[in-house]
C-alpha cells in the first residue's frame, strides 16, 4: 500500500545567467519569479501552477557549445496555451500536433536554447 504519491517535478537546468532565465520564464511564459540566491545570482526558480523550474549558474568552463536538453510540461489545453504564448510574442518552434503516442503537444525554445514541450493527453 502506498502512503505517498508523486505530484510534481522541478528540474534544475544550468544557465549562463540565472536572473535572465528567471525573468524570461516570468515574462514570456507567465511563471512567478521566486527569490534568487547569491550576488550575482547562482540559483533561482520560477513557478506556474504546479510546475517549477530551477536554474543554476553554469560553470564558466561550460564548453558543450550550447545547452542541449528539454523539459516536458503536462498541460490541460495545449492549443489554448500555444495561442496564449504566441499572442505574447513567444515563437512556437513546433506547432500543436496530435502525436501517435497519444499526446497533443507543441514546443518552444527558451532564451538558452532549451526545448520546452507542452503536452496534453489526447484522450
Amino acid at each position: 500500500m502506498r502512503k505517498n504519491s508523486l505530484f510534481g517535478i522541478s528540474p534544475v537546468i544550468p544557465v549562463p545567467d540565472v536572473a535572465a532565465a528567471v525573468d524570461w520564464y516570468a515574462t514570456a511564459l507567465g511563471f512567478r519569479r521566486e527569490p534568487l540566491w547569491g550576488d550575482p545570482p547562482t540559483h533561482g526558480s520560477a513557478n506556474r501552477d504546479r510546475v517549477g523550474i530551477q536554474f543554476t549558474k553554469a560553470s564558466d568552463d561550460w564548453s558543450s557549445g550550447g545547452y542541449p536538453g528539454s523539459v516536458y510540461i503536462f498541460i490541460d489545453d495545449a492549443a489554448a496555451f500555444a495561442d496564449e504564448l504566441a499572442a505574447g510574442g513567444v515563437m512556437i518552434s513546433e506547432p500543436v500536433e496530435a502525436k501517435d503516442y497519444g499526446m497533443i503537444e507543441f514546443s518552444i525554445h527558451d532564451l538558452n536554447g532549451y526545448r520546452i514541450v507542452f503536452g496534453q493527453y489526447a484522450s
